[in-house]
């Protein structure tokens, strides 16, 4: 693994553990302007919040995909990176397609 691809796969791990931080308090109501920005129930914000992980993960998954490129190359942190972005990632699009399949 060179030093570009490694810096890459922690780039990845890094972004994932950013995006979760962020999308908690996006999903909290932190960066709304006053107590009812979030709507009723805070459905506002927690639809937010979801885009916010589903954008930071897609950023995340594209760096852990491009850092060995192949897999006999990858290490634990570019798994890991995969890991954490692809996971809630597959989750959010899961989520969705069950809304649109509704």
């Amino acid at each position: 693994m060179t030093c570009g691809a490694a810096h890459l796969a922690l780039a990845s791990t890094a972004i994932a553990g950013l995006t979760y931080v962020l999308a908690i308090l996006v999903t909290r109501g932190t960066f709304s302007a006053w107590t009812g920005g979030c709507g009723d129930f805070g459905m506002r914000c927690v639809g937010q919040g979801v885009i916010v992980l589903g954008v930071g993960c897609l950023a995340g998954l594209l760096c852990a995909l491009l850092s060995p490129g192949h897999a006999d190359g990858r290490t634990w942190l570019g798994w890991a990176g995969l890991l954490m972005n692809g996971v809630p990632l597959a989750a959010i699009g899961v989520g969705s397609a069950l809304i649109a399949l509704r």
